[in-house]
C-alpha cells in the first residue's frame, strides 16, 4: 500500500475516532445520570444488589469471551492462506462464543443460590433470570462491533451507541421514579442488549457478513482457540485484577461498603478520546504490524503522546476537586469512600496507556499472560492483607 494509501486511511481513522469522541461523550454524560439516579433514590443496601449483579456479569463476561474479540479482529482482518472461507471463520468463532456463553448462564442461574450466600444477599435471587444471560449478549456486541469498525461502520456505531444510551437512560427513570425496583434495570437492559445484538446481525447481514452458527467449523476451533486463549488467559487475570477487589469486599465487608467502593472504584471516562482513536487504530496496527512496523510505531507514539497530555489535564482537575466531584456524580453518602476514589483516579491516569494492541495483532500474548498473572497475583494478596489492616482504602 502506497504512503498516500495510508495516509488516506489514517485520516479516515482519525475523522472516525473523532465522530466516536462526540457521541462518547454524549452518551456518557448519559450513563453517569443514570449513575446518579440510582444513587440518590435507592439506598446503599438496594444499591449493593445492582452492584453485586454488575460484578457477576462482568466476571462471566471476562471468563466467557475467552478473547474471541480479539479473534474476530485476527481472523477477519489478517490475510490469511486460509483453506476455509472468512464465513467458516466467522461461523466457528461466534459458534465458540454461543456455546460458552450458554455455559456461563447455567452456572449463573444453578450456582444461584451460592451467590446469595456469598454476598448474603437473599435479595439478590430476583436478578438471577435477569443477569444470566447478559455476558452473552455484552460478548456478542464487543464482536460485532470488531466487525462494523472494520467495514468502515464506526460512525453507524457511534449512532447505535447513541440510541443505546437513551435507551438506557429511560430504564432508570422507569426504575427510580416508577418502579422503585433495581430488577426493573436488569430486566429491560437484557432487552435491549438483545435488539441490539439482534440489529446488528441484520445490519452486517445487509453488507455481506453473514454469521451463520451452522458453518461452525470443528477443524477451525483449534487454530482459533490457539490464537485466542493466550488473549483469553490475559483478559480473564486482567478482569479479575480489576473484580478482585469486589469480590473480597463482597465477602469480608457489609453490602454497605460495597456499595460505596464499587461506586468510587468507578472507572470514570477521562479517556474517552483517547479510547475512541484506540478503537479505529485496532484495524489498522493489526493490517500492518507485519508488513510496516515504522508506521505502526510511528501512529502509536502520536496516540501516547496525545492521550498522556489530554489524560494528565483532566485527572490532574478532577484529583483537586475530588470532593465536590464525588458530591456531584454520586451522593454524600458515598463520602466516607473519597479516598478511594482519589486512589482509582491516579488509576485512570494510565489507563490510556493500552500496549495490549501490539501483543493482540502480532498474534504472541505470552509475554502479557505472564506478566499480568504476576500482577494478579500480588494484587489478590496485597488486596486483603491492607484491607485487613487499612479498611476500604487499602
Amino acid at each position: 500500500m502506497s504512503l498516500f494509501s495510508k495516509f488516506r486511511y489514517s485520516n479516515g481513522a482519525s475523522t472516525d475516532a473523532l465522530w466516536l469522541t462526540f457521541v462518547r461523550v454524549v452518551t456518557t454524560v448519559i450513563g453517569l445520570v443514570c449513575v446518579k439516579l440510582v444513587s440518590v433514590y435507592f439506598s446503599l443496601e438496594e444499591y449493593a444488589i445492582y452492584a453485586q449483579a454488575t460484578l457477576i456479569i462482568s466476571t462471566a463476561c471476562s471468563f466467557s469471551i475467552l478473547g474471541l474479540t480479539d479473534a474476530v479482529n485476527f481472523f477477519y482482518n489478517t490475510q490469511i492462506q486460509q483453506k476455509h472461507t472468512k464465513e467458516q471463520y466467522l461461523g466457528t468463532i461466534f459458534g465458540l462464543q454461543t456455546i460458552f456463553g450458554f455455559f456461563a448462564a447455567c452456572i449463573i442461574i444453578f450456582g444461584a443460590q451460592s451467590l446469595v450466600d456469598y454476598f448474603e444477599s437473599p435479595q439478590l435471587r430476583a436478578t438471577i433470570v435477569w443477569i444470566a444471560f447478559q455476558p452473552l449478549l455484552q460478548n456478542y456486541t464487543a464482536m460485532l462491533q470488531v466487525l462494523f469498525i472494520s467495514v468502515g461502520r464506526a460512525r453507524h456505531i457511534a449512532l447505535i451507541n447513541f440510541i443505546w444510551a437513551i435507551a438506557k437512560l429511560l430504564t432508570f427513570i422507569v426504575a427510580t421514579l416508577y418502579t422503585g425496583s433495581i430488577v426493573t434495570i436488569l430486566a429491560l437492559t437484557l432487552a435491549c442488549e438483545l435488539i441490539q445484538v439482534i440489529y446488528f446481525i441484520f445490519d452486517l447481514r445487509g453488507r455481506g457478513i453473514i454469521i451463520q452458527l451452522k458453518k461452525f467449523c470443528h477443524r477451525l476451533a483449534r487454530p482459533i482457540l490457539s490464537y485466542a486463549i493466550p488473549m483469553a488467559a490475559f483478559v480473564i487475570i486482567n478482569a479479575l485484577m480489576r473484580d478482585t477487589d469486589k469480590w473480597i469486599i463482597g465477602y469480608l465487608a457489609t453490602n454497605d461498603d460495597l456499595s460505596i467502593y464499587a461506586n468510587c472504584s468507578r472507572v470514570l471516562p477521562f479517556d474517552l478520546v483517547t479510547a475512541s482513536f484506540f478503537t479505529v487504530l485496532i484495524p489498522i496496527v493489526t493490517r500492518f504490524i507485519h508488513t510496516d512496523k515504522d508506521y505502526v510505531f510511528k501512529i502509536l507514539g502520536y496516540y501516547y503522546r496525545f492521550g498522556l497530555i489530554i489524560t494528565l489535564i483532566l485527572v490532574g482537575m478532577a484529583i483537586c476537586l475530588s470532593h465536590d466531584f464525588l458530591l456531584c456524580l454520586y451522593d454524600k453518602k458515598y463520602l466516607p469512600g473519597l479516598g478511594i476514589f482519589i486512589i482509582y483516579l491516579l488509576v485512570d491516569l494510565v489507563r490510556f496507556a493500552n500496549v495490549t494492541i501490539l501483543y493482540s495483532a502480532s498474534g504472541n500474548a505470552k509475554s502479557l499472560f505472564r506478566i499480568v498473572v504476576m500482577s494478579f497475583i500480588f494484587n489478590f494478596i496485597a488486596a486483603i492483607v491492607f484491607y485487613k489492616t487499612i479498611g476500604l482504602t487499602g
